[in-house]
């Protein structure tokens, strides 16, 4: 987030464009993640949070004007 307050304005506001249709908050994924990791016995396995399947799921809502903001909690000036 400091390197992101650095930005010009320009270059902060498609960041935070990416930012908030790629990101998560950690307290959304640790549970799920915590959850895969204790219940898989095998070593190597992939544990991927952001899919291809929410990736679509994602880019559909922002076609219907779902609009995620998970920078909001963050004192970034816009």
């Amino acid at each position: 987030m400091r390197e992101l307050s650095q930005l010009p304005m320009t270059e902060r506001r498609r960041a935070l464009k990416q930012l908030n249709f790629l990101g998560e908050h950690v307290e959304t994924t640790t549970p799920w993640i915590v959850e895969r990791i204790l219940a898989d016995s095998k070593q190597g396995n992939d544990i991927t949070w952001l899919t291809s399947r929410r990736l679509l799921q994602r880019a559909l809502g922002a076609l219907f004007g779902a609009r995620r903001d998970i920078t909001s909690r963050y004192p970034i000036e816009v």
